[in-house]
């Protein structure tokens, strides 16, 4: 079994667009996972000619939401922005755009809750019309930096349940759940679910705001996560998401380089360059 192995443009954030796709190109990636900051700064159309010369796939865009209204959208122009959001990853190809339900901000829990499932009903179909799926990062709530009412993936799986798992799923992003015990071994239950895995390491022992780190470097069990997704046949993408504090004194090209030599190591992917994972 092969995986696809993207990496996000969260992992060079200084780069420009067009930089991001030439050098993960020349790094041996044949897939992105794409900001809509980044994305801004072309025009749709010829930012979808250029990951088509480059031949670079696309396996996810963020973010949309902020229906509760936290940020600069009010709730009708989130939706909007959302929509537009399905749209772009449609012309783009992209199999999934990721969902911020939004934080409290001064809502009644239940009240917020109304909210967010007012969304998924008007977004469920549109991404259903279009064939891109909307995903959801579960976050414990001390991560969510007021992006995520849900607090953990229990709750996010009790939120999308009503729907269908084809059109709404989960982001695993290591960063925030690797190191849950129960939901790697919760996993193969909701596998149907899973439409997005990106790798990240953290500092032991967190609190609160933890630390991000290298790849291989932190607590997170990297190797077990891979092993666990490769047995269960797992064929969705998977994404390094390399940023911090840990890693801004290291240029990008390296950071990347070394992910890729660490999951090498681990046997799941083959030599710089190659950009595959593998469960063989």
């Amino acid at each position: 079994m092969m995986h696809d192995l993207s990496v996000n443009q969260a992992s060079s954030l200084r780069w420009t667009f067009c930089q991001d796709v030439v050098r993960y190109s020349a790094l041996g990636f044949t897939s992105i996972g794409l900001l809509r900051p980044k994305l801004d700064e072309m025009d749709l159309d010829d930012a979808a000619e250029l990951l088509y010369e480059m031949k670079m796939s696309v396996t996810s865009l963020s973010w949309v939401g902020g229906f509760t209204e936290g940020g600069v959208f009010s709730y009708p122009r989130a939706i909007e922005d959302a929509q537009d959001a399905l749209r772009a990853a449609a012309l783009l190809q992209s199999p999934c755009v990721l969902l911020n339900p939004g934080g409290q901000n001064g809502h009644t829990h239940k009240n917020a809750r109304r909210v967010l499932h007012q969304a998924l009903r008007e977004l469920v179909p549109v991404a259903e019309d279009l064939h891109v799926r909307l995903v959801i990062e579960p976050t414990p709530i001390h991560d969510g930096l007021d992006r995520n009412m849900l607090d953990g993936w229990e709750e996010v799986m009790e939120h999308i349940a009503p729907y269908p798992s084809r059109w709404l799923g989960l982001a695993l992003d290591l960063f925030h759940i690797g190191h849950d015990e129960k939901l790697l071994s919760q996993l193969p239950t909701l596998l149907d679910r899973v439409a997005l895995v990106q790798l990240a390491d953290r500092a032991q022992d967190c609190r609160r705001r933890c630390r991000r780190l290298p790849l291989g470097r932190g607590s997170n069990p990297i190797e077990r996560w891979l092993k666990s997704l490769r047995d269960l046949k797992y064929t969705g993408p998977i994404e390094l998401e390399l940023y911090g504090e840990e890693l801004r004194g290291a240029d990008y090209h390296t950071s990347i380089q070394q992910a890729q030599d660490y999951l090498a190591r681990l046997g799941f992917v083959t030599p710089v360059g190659s950009g595959t994972v593998s469960g063989e």
